[in-house]
């Protein structure tokens, strides 16, 4: 670790100084040091200094955060997200998606709320709980039937692939393909760090959706 990774890991993860007080005694914003704070946890053997919680919890917390995201519940993704949750997607540069991870419950809040708010007005998505190497996750779905209009909608990322990026979705919505898969890593009653897969290299082992799937929810 460096000096000031050090510093701060110390400060929050011994002395449970809040980023605030950090951030004052370092001499860098809160949000600076969260980012320091997610650097030092990656010298450290993985997940050394949080234990995956057992299922049940696991299962508690998957609840509340898919509850409070499908009702634009700020408070309650606020309730459930980790001091140090970090939230990275992966888009493989095919997909839109966030270019750099984002540090702290209220960025990461208001990131999954504004794409829930987003989306229902341009399509309908099925989503299916599931576990994903042990950790609760969701895989979603678009609907069918879905024109070249409503795919250009999603945000899609670059000029030149945009042709390309829609070709995808129309194969995904008529194979019934995976469209996206989010992860979440849960330790003690808290979510630590969210990942959502949108790149389609990614996606291609992901089951499809059965047209008969009753574990599924439209949103």
């Amino acid at each position: 670790m460096s000096p000031i990774e050090r510093a701060v890991f110390l400060l929050r993860q011994v002395f449970d100084y809040d980023y605030a007080e950090i951030a004052a005694m370092v001499g860098k914003s809160a949000e600076n040091c969260r980012q320091v704070m997610h650097r030092a946890r990656r010298h450290l053997p993985a997940r050394s200094s949080h234990a995956p919680a057992p299922h049940a919890q696991q299962r508690q917390v998957f609840t509340q955060f898919l509850q409070a995201r499908m009702n634009g519940d700020m408070e309650g993704l606020l309730h459930v997200h980790s001091d140090e949750i970090v939230l990275h997607t992966d888009g493989g540069g095919k997909v839109s998606a966030a270019r750099n991870p984002l540090y702290g419950p209220d960025r990461v809040a208001r990131y999954l709320l504004g794409i829930q708010q987003e989306f229902p007005h341009l399509v309908k998505i099925a989503i299916r709980p599931t576990l994903i190497n042990g950790q609760p996750g969701l895989i979603g779905y678009l609907e069918k039937g879905l024109d070249e209009k409503q795919l250009l909608s999603l945000g899609l990322e670059g000029k030149e692939n945009i042709k390309q990026q829609v070709a995808w979705y129309q194969r995904a919505i008529e194979k019934g393909k995976a469209i996206f898969v989010m992860v979440l890593a849960c330790t003690d009653n808290q979510i630590q760090e969210i990942d959502i897969i949108v790149n389609p290299e990614k996606l291609r082992h992901i089951p499809a959706l059965d047209a008969d799937d009753n574990g599924t929810i439209v949103c």
